[in-house]
C-alpha cells in the first residue's frame, strides 16, 4: 500500500467511525498488509532555528554540509492515544501526515498571492505540531510489554548529514521521509483507530504499524541520505 491507499482506507475507517459503526471485517483485512509511506517535508526551504519545526533541513555553505532532523511527532498526551494506551502499550512512536489531503508526497503548488496576485487565498502550511491542531492523521508504532526494546526510538530524533559538492545545491523540492513496514492490528483487532472530539469534527485516526525501514531520500532522484533498519 502506498500513501493514497493509506489515506483512502483512514477515511473509510473515520467514516465509519463518525457514523458510530465498527468496520472490524474491513479492518482485518488490512492487518499484515505491507506498505510504503511518503512525506515530504522541508517544501519551504531550510529550517528556522526556532525548536518549532518536527522535520527539516539546514545547509552550511561555508563547510558544504546538509543537515537532516525528523523528530518524533505523536505524544502520550494526544487524546486519541490516551483512550487507546491504557495499560496495553508501554510506548507510541510515530508521525503525522502534516498534509493528509494531499495523495501524493509533494510540495504544494505556491498559490496566486504568493506569485502576486492578492485575490487569491494563500494556504497556510503547519510548520510543526505545535500549530497543527486536531483533527490529525498518523501513523504509529504502538509498543506492548513484550515487544522487543530495541526497535524503540525513546524520543530520539533521526538526524543525518551529507557534504555537498562545489555547485550542489540543496533539493528545491524539500526531502521525503519513506516509512516501510507493514499495517499491524491493534489489541481490539483495528488497524486504523479512529476518534471525533465532537460530533461536529471529523475524527482523528492513527494507523497501527510495524516499521520496517525509515530512510530519507531526494524526491526525484530517490537518492538515499540515511537509512534505519527496524525503526
Amino acid at each position: 500500500m502506498d500513501r493514497e491507499a493509506l489515506l483512502l482506507a483512514v477515511m473509510h475507517a473515520a467514516s465509519e467511525a463518525a457514523l458510530g459503526r465498527t468496520d472490524l471485517e474491513e479492518q482485518r483485512k488490512l492487518d499484515g498488509r505491507p506498505f510504503e509511506l511518503r512525506m515530504r517535508f522541508g517544501c519551504d526551504g531550510p529550517a528556522v532555528n526556532d525548536h518549532t519545526q518536527s522535520r527539516g533541513w539546514s545547509f552550511d555553505e561555508k563547510r558544504r554540509v546538509l543537515s537532516l532532523t525528523i523528530e518524533p511527532e505523536i505524544a502520550d498526551d494526544f487524546p486519541l492515544v490516551q483512550s487507546l494506551q491504557s495499560e496495553r502499550y508501554e510506548a507510541v512512536e510515530g508521525f503525522w501526515f502534516h498534509r493528509p489531503w494531499l495523495l501524493k508526497a509533494s510540495c504544494p503548488t505556491p498559490s496566486k498571492r504568493e506569485q502576486g496576485d492578492d485575490e487569491a487565498p494563500s494556504p497556510v502550511e503547519p510548520a510543526s505540531t505545535a500549530t497543527f491542531p486536531p483533527p490529525r492523521t498518523g501513523i504509529a508504532q504502538f509498543f506492548t510489554k513484550t515487544d522487543a526494546r530495541t526497535h524503540r526510538r525513546d524520543n530520539r530524533p533521526y538526524t543525518t548529514t551529507k557534504v555537498l559538492a562545489e555547485g550542489e545545491t540543496p533539493s528545491g523540492e524539500g526531502y521525503d521521509l519513506v516509512i516501510s513496514g507493514r499495517l499491524r492490528r491493534l489489541t481490539d483487532g483495528r488497524v486504523i483507530a479512529c476518534k471525533s472530539e465532537s460530533p461536529t469534527e471529523p475524527p482523528s485516526c492513527i494507523i497501527s504499524a510495524q516499521f520496517d525501514d525509515v530512510v530519507i531520500d531526494t524526491p526525484g532522484t530517490s537518492e538515499t541520505l540515511a537509512k534505519w533498519l527496524g525503526a
